[in-house]
């Protein structure tokens, strides 16, 4: 992983998750026709996340947890990126950060047919709590 270098997110990352957030979401969230998914208050005042970007700092992949009335886990990493133990990594930096700032439980939701992300889920400790005909609803105790 010497090719990546984790960080904490900042607001010059607000462009890049709303844009892996549109890639991974469109059809299932609602946005504004500026496609926005995140707003700014969101971003400032509810997010704690970790970005992994290219040595030349060019972003590739983040995750981060929303926080509204539970903390929600979202995950978004470039397609030629994945299956390099990124996920992994991105997830490890964030669920210490998250335990640091006190958070001890972690939610998720993910399309039933994603069986990578589900394994990786599994592997760490994820449990399931709801599963339905689309989606599986996990959770995580830190």
């Amino acid at each position: 992983m010497k090719d990546f270098v984790c960080r904490d997110i900042s607001d010059r990352d607000f462009p890049f998750m709303n844009q892996m957030l549109l890639e991974a979401l469109a059809d299932s969230i609602p946005h504004d026709s500026s496609g926005q998914i995140l707003s700014k208050d969101d971003f400032k005042n509810r997010i704690t996340g970790i970005i992994i970007e290219s040595t030349n700092h060019i972003p590739i992949g983040a995750a981060w947890v929303q926080r509204n009335r539970f903390a929600t886990l979202f995950i978004s990493i470039l397609p030629e990126y994945r299956h390099r133990g990124i996920g992994t990594l991105l997830l490890e930096k964030l669920y210490a950060k998250l335990a640091a700032n006190g958070i001890t439980e972690i939610f998720l939701s993910v399309h039933n047919q994603n069986i990578i992300a589900i394994n990786l889920y599994k592997k760490q400790g994820w449990v399931v709590m709801e599963n339905d005909t689309e989606f599986i609803q996990m959770k995580l105790e830190l």
